[in-house]
C-alpha cells in the first residue's frame, strides 16, 4: 500500500488525542479561554472566573500542565499560569466559531 505524504503519524494523533483528551472538560477551557484574554492569571483569579474552590481548580491547572498546555511560576507567594501551547487557542478559535454560527441560527 502506498503511503501518503500528507498522512500523519500515529504517535502524533496520540499526542493530540491526549491533548483533546485534557480539553475535553468545559472548566479547563473556560481556564484557556480566561488565560488567552487576560494573560497570566494566578491562581486566585482564576478561582474567582471560574466560581469554583480553589482545590479544584489547582487540580484542573496541575492537569493541564501536566499536558503540556499550561507553564507556571511562583511570584512571591503566588502561583501564575500562563498558556504554553498555542494549539489550545486554534481549538478555542473553532469553538468559539462554533458558538458564534450557532447564535446567528
Amino acid at each position: 500500500m502506498k503511503k501518503n505524504p500528507d498522512d500523519l503519524p500515529l504517535e502524533f494523533l496520540e499526542r493530540v488525542a491526549q491533548t483533546l483528551k485534557v480539553l475535553s472538560h468545559a472548566r479547563r477551557l473556560k481556564i484557556v479561554e480566561v488565560l488567552q484574554t487576560r494573560g497570566p492569571q494566578p491562581v486566585h483569579s482564576l478561582q474567582e472566573a471560574l466560581g469554583l474552590p480553589q482545590p479544584l481548580v489547582s487540580i484542573h491547572l496541575n492537569q493541564m500542565k501536566r499536558a503540556g498546555l499550561l507553564e507556571s511560576e511562583r511570584r512571591r507567594k503566588e502561583i501564575w499560569y500562563r498558556l504554553s501551547d498555542p494549539s489550545t487557542l486554534t481549538i478555542l478559535d473553532c469553538i468559539r466559531k462554533k458558538y458564534k454560527a450557532q447564535q446567528k441560527g
